[in-house]
């Protein structure tokens, strides 16, 4: 039985590795490539805004380190606390809205037999529509001069309300907006997960008796508590950002 020198058994790791690399290049290529996206347009504004933080720009001189003073100047402006106050509001109005309606829909989908191919794509639709058709749709809506949902109140005899432009309806007006875009998408995935339940338990379930909020207390959230968490933080996250 032949022996192979430290020399040989070196060269044949080394050639093993050149034939991974060779076998694996192109993957290595697409890998840089998403890399070299998310350096660019992530991670570099990330830390370019980092440094920033601590420098005065006004973009006509060359920016000069300023130290802490930029973020002195902002805790002491009272905006900044009124923006997070706004922030947290719309955050807690939009979860209760856009969390909790999304999975009565799909619940309601999942119970129809007829038509249901077209309720979904109804329901969807806000999704498939590009952002400016969304904005102007929204716009007409809320016009407080002859936009739909003033007319709809005049005709129904009620005073009319300035919705955007007014500081009491302005919040619950943007989180209607926020709901309605957004529904579509939570729509799908709570009813794909919904889908996914075996039916076998629905059937036990009834043949002990339990009522609808009983199967739905004690079968459906159960089963999907782990999409509901998934969906729940990307929902915090996606408000937060807007």
């Amino acid at each position: 039985m032949a022996v192979l020198t430290a020399a040989q058994v070196r060269e044949s790791r080394t050639a093993r590795l050149r034939r991974k690399i060779q076998d694996n290049l192109l993957a290595y290529a697409f890998m840089a490539a998403g890399l070299a996206c998310f350096a660019f347009f992530s991670w570099y504004p990330l830390v370019r805004g980092v440094i920033l933080s601590f420098q005065q720009n006004n973009f006509v001189v060359p920016p000069y380190w300023v130290g802490l003073e930029n973020y002195r100047t902002l805790f002491d402006d009272p905006l900044f606390y009124t923006a997070w106050r706004n922030t947290l509001l719309f955050t807690g109005l939009a979860l209760v809205f856009g969390f909790v309606l999304p999975f009565f829909i799909a619940v309601l989908l999942n119970e129809f037999r007829h038509f249901s191919g077209f309720f979904r794509v109804l329901v969807y639709l806000p999704v498939m529509l590009p952002p400016i058709v969304a904005v102007l749709l929204w716009r007409y809506f809320y016009d407080p001069g002859n936009g739909l949902f003033n007319s709809l109140l005049r005709s129904a005899g009620l005073p009319e309300s300035q919705w955007t432009q007014s500081s009491s309806t302005a919040m619950i007006s943007l989180v209607l907006v926020s709901t309605w875009a957004n529904l579509g998408g939570a729509t799908l995935m709570y009813l794909a997960a919904l889908q996914g339940i075996q039916g076998e338990l629905y059937e036990a379930a009834e043949l002990d008796g339990a009522s609808v909020w009983q199967r739905l207390r004690h079968v459906t959230l159960p089963q999907m508590r782990f999409i509901m968490l998934v969906l729940l933080l990307l929902q915090i996250i996606a408000t937060m950002q807007v």
